[in-house]
């Protein structure tokens, strides 16, 4: 783009284009710079976006073996994520929510996550006791 911008000086120092000619190709060199800059903006670090959702729980510490690590993918979430939703029964709605679990709140949580392409865990619970585990929901 420098090359272009000196070619534009050049140009009008040589009076083959008037200033204001000159002031509509600088500006429009610069529009350029802020449409290619705002393309790489909307790509993450990786340059690519998340596409599976991962659940993952471990054993405790005498465990090497995960007890559960399930991948899935982002499109089948967003697609059957609602429909599940409005399905569950209310009795079972009511004991996640006893539990402290709000699935509408962690599928915001997803979209929010997906949106913002961090890598930071959607859960990460460490529990302790006779039988500890380890529960991590993350994007990759």
């Amino acid at each position: 783009m420098m090359n272009e911008k000196t070619r534009i000086l050049n140009m009008l120092k040589e009076e083959k284009i008037t200033i204001e000619e000159a002031e509509k190709l600088l500006e429009a060199i610069s529009m350029q710079d802020v449409r290619e800059t705002e393309i790489v903006e909307m790509k993450d670090k990786r340059g690519r976006k998340p596409k599976k959702l991962h659940v993952k729980i471990d054993g405790g510490d005498n465990s090497k073996k995960a007890k559960v690590n399930v991948s899935i993918p982002l499109s089948l979430i967003r697609t059957f994520g609602p429909v599940i939703m409005k399905n569950i029964p209310k009795e079972t709605r009511e004991e996640m929510n006893g539990y402290g679990i709000d699935l509408a709140q962690i599928m915001e949580d997803i979209d929010s996550v997906i949106a913002d392409n961090s890598e930071v865990d959607i859960v990460n619970i460490d529990t302790e006791g006779e039988d500890a585990a380890k529960v991590r929901i993350y994007l990759e």
